[in-house]
């Protein structure tokens, strides 16, 4: 009677949706932030790298160059953690009506039309909701085609940089071996490749 049931219906369908929301956005917040880490892992890795590398005297012109350009992107970068501001509060109120004070007939249509009025605004609040987690969810399949992406390149990276060179105790580049100054050459290419998806934006 009086629409209070379509009000009610409304509303608890917002509830359940701003759940679903709530809980999206958290996902989201979460794999913005392992995104995050994994760049601060890749950055202070490359510095290492970087590093090493610079120790070495007599580098060859285009390993000194290609460095040069590696650093120099890493130095400049400009990602940061992606921060998702959402108001939550405000983004998942509906203003309440009070009613009280009326009397009578002119109560009961008062009711009806505010309660339908308060349905109408709640099932626009669910169909903007289930747009924005919809949005969400894309950012989310960005974000893990990033990850998965960053962290293949990082991993071969980090394969040769681990097992494949030993730089320990060595100062000139004559001291390394044919196969190291090759594995050199490949890390760089792929630091190259690295610092550029490290600025890749997600949205």
């Amino acid at each position: 009677m009086f629409n209070r049931k379509l009000r009610s219906e409304a509303l608890n369908r917002l509830e359940q949706e701003k759940k679903i929301f709530v809980l999206q956005v958290s996902t989201t917040r979460n794999k913005e932030q392992s995104l995050y880490k994994k760049k601060l892992e890749v950055i202070e890795n490359l510095n290492d790298f970087i590093g090493k590398i610079n120790l070495l005297k007599d580098n060859t012109k285009s390993i000194e160059e290609n460095l040069y350009q590696v650093n120099f992107i890493l130095k400049n970068s400009n990602f940061q953690q992606e921060n998702m501001n959402y108001d939550l509060e405000s983004l998942l109120s509906l203003p309440l009506f009070d009613i009280g004070g009326f009397t009578g007939i002119f109560t009961e249509m008062m009711s009806s039309n505010i309660n339908r009025e308060v349905a109408e605004s709640a099932f626009k609040e669910i169909e903007r909701l289930k747009s924005e987690i919809q949005e969400l969810k894309k950012i989310d399949s960005n974000i893990d085609f990033n990850y998965e992406e960053l962290s293949n390149q990082f991993s071969i990276f980090l394969e040769i940089v681990t097992y494949k060179l030993n730089l320990t105790g060595k100062s000139h580049w004559s001291e390394l071996s044919v196969s190291e100054m090759e594995y050199i050459g490949t890390a760089i290419n792929l630091a190259s490749t690295i610092v550029k998806l490290l600025n890749k934006e997600v949205v």
